[in-house]
């Protein structure tokens, strides 16, 4: 069975970049934030807990940050 997600960069700053992440490309189901100088601190906004959803949409911009060298636009993913 596989997995998607979705994510959309919605602000970047000098100190963190944020993502509207969600189960379709319409859905929000939350906002990512990762800080820039440490991107293991992220969290998503208003919430205590990290979904799973939210890690994968993580993973999949800093692995196009690194192969780009800048924050992606869209961080979807689909295994």
């Amino acid at each position: 069975m596989g997995t998607t997600g979705y994510g959309r960069r919605v602000a970047e700053d000098g100190g963190v970049v944020r993502y509207a992440f969600g189960t379709g490309p319409d859905a929000v189901d939350g906002i990512l934030v990762i800080p820039l100088d440490d991107p293991d601190r992220w969290y998503v906004e208003g919430r205590e807990d990290r979904p799973v959803l939210a890690r994968n949409v993580l993973h999949a911009a800093l692995r196009s940050r690194r192969r780009e060298g800048a924050w992606p636009r869209d961080a979807s993913f689909f295994s």
